[in-house]
């Protein structure tokens, strides 16, 4: 069923004299393409369920004293349903964020809090979008001069019982100039 899945995503941003920042917009859009319904233990219906989500976000980003600071405003809009009944419920949510770099060294620290205030109704109980928060960490290395780069970084992620995700990941920036 993963080859019917779709994603789509646009976005651009652009510095605003006007606003004294950054403004961003985007937009994506995922379809689970359709897959046969089934019954508790998974005999074949004879119909098939289909899920969309649709994701519309507007944001804003500015240097504050030494902090980049950043919203977005998330207009949530998802579609589940089969060939007799479908649900279109839509929600709002704000995301924030910040990052601090260091001035005396290449550290760079963050924090975000993603999907404040949101809820979704498909039948009959509202539910809750996850409020996610993550803290994280970059280390800029050069590795011969000012050519080359290389920034690994790191970023948790509390769950719900008491332990921490993790991701890790890194950037190689290459000076052609």
């Amino acid at each position: 069923y993963f080859q019917s899945m779709n994603f789509g995503m646009l976005a651009s941003a652009m510095k605003s004299e006007m606003l004294k920042g950054n403004v961003g917009v985007g937009v994506a859009y995922m379809d689970a393409g359709k897959s046969p319904a089934t019954d508790i233990n998974g005999a074949d219906l004879g119909y098939s369920t289909k899920a969309t989500d649709l994701l519309l976000v507007l944001s804003y980003a500015r240097m504050i004293k030494s902090v980049s600071a950043g919203a977005s405003l998330k207009i949530i809009s998802s579609t589940l349903g089969d060939d007799k009944v479908s649900y279109s419920p839509s929600t709002f949510a704000i995301d924030l964020g910040g990052l601090y770099k260091f001035d005396k060294m290449p550290l760079s620290i963050g924090l975000a809090v993603q999907n404040l205030g949101g809820a979704i109704k498909y039948i009959e109980k509202n539910e809750k979008l996850p409020m996610i928060v993550k803290i994280g960490a970059a280390y800029k290395i050069n590795l011969s001069g000012e050519k080359h780069k290389i920034t690994p970084s790191l970023d948790l992620i509390p769950v719900s019982d008491g332990a921490f995700g993790m991701n890790f990941g890194g950037e190689y920036t290459w000076d052609f100039s």
